[in-house]
């Protein structure tokens, strides 16, 4: 199988380095610190993987038809693991906003999932994607039961907040933007666009005075709503071909949802080119 599969096979736990860090499979990755996550850079290609190919690190994986159709053919997990514990809730920001700022409506924001193990690869992906939101100084929680295969996904400011998004991202610009457009055009990719989509909305909620720069906030709107086939920076980089073939999410057949709908508010709000 592809090393993108290998890696996130938990019967498999390949090494995204089998030949210089043979002991670099997903759990060791994510038992990493912050800093460690900050300083190193030979890592995010290969936890999130894109069709185009990194100009910082040529040699990682891209995905291919063959990998998305392994990702999108398995079902995906009924439960998201969170890395960090859910906050009281009588804790809000400083404009007193509750604390998970990027929840939906509950009539609109639930997860239709089919039951399965955590052996399967979107599992472990939203694994991977938890530890990510934890480092930006997000959470995430998941309300779904044993009885009921939806769960309602939030994502929103954890008690980290403030320090890990001052260290981050929460800046004008920081290499950290252009891994977070990674991300979300990863996620949509590999079959967890609601994911993709609600962590562009909690990054843009979470930042109120427009701090990123309107250059890095339209590369997370153009991720999380353009076509897959297109990549955030086109035209300067061309759509891909084998993603012209009519396999688009369900939400690229023109149907708005809460996430689009509150997307676009920002773009709108912020004046973006997207």
């Amino acid at each position: 199988m592809p090393a993108t599969v290998d890696f996130y096979d938990p019967a498999v736990k390949a090494s995204f380095d089998p030949d210089d860090e043979p002991g670099a499979t997903l759990d060791h990755v994510l038992t990493w610190n912050d800093g460690t996550l900050e300083a190193r850079h030979d890592y995010i290609q290969h936890l999130f993987p894109l069709p185009e190919r990194s100009p910082v690190n040529p040699d990682a994986p891209i995905i291919t038809k063959q990998i998305r159709d392994a990702f999108q053919q398995r079902p995906v997990s009924q439960t998201l693991t969170p890395f960090a514990k859910r906050a009281p809730a009588s804790q809000t920001d400083v404009l007193h906003r509750p604390l998970f700022i990027s929840s939906l409506n509950e009539d609109n924001a639930t997860l239709t999932s089919t039951s399965s193990t955590n052996q399967e690869l979107r599992h472990e992906l939203r694994r991977a994607f938890s530890r990510m939101c934890t480092f930006y100084g997000l959470e995430t929680h998941d309300d779904a039961t044993t009885t009921t295969t939806t769960s309602a996904l939030t994502i929103g400011k954890g008690v980290n907040f403030d320090h890990n998004a001052d260290q981050t991202w929460l800046t004008s610009r920081d290499h950290n933007h252009l891994r977070i457009t990674r991300i979300i055009r990863c996620l949509r990719l590999l079959g967890l666009e609601p994911e993709a989509r609600r962590f562009a909305l909690a990054l843009l909620d979470a930042d109120p005075h427009a701090i990123v720069s309107s250059t890095s906030a339209a590369f997370w709107c153009r991720a999380a709503l353009w076509p897959l086939a297109r990549p955030p920076s086109f035209p300067r980089e061309p759509e891909v071909r084998w993603l012209l073939s009519g396999e688009e999410s369900e939400a690229e057949a023109g149907e708005q949802t809460e996430e689009t709908l509150a997307l676009d508010r920002h773009i709108s709000r912020r004046r973006l080119s997207v």
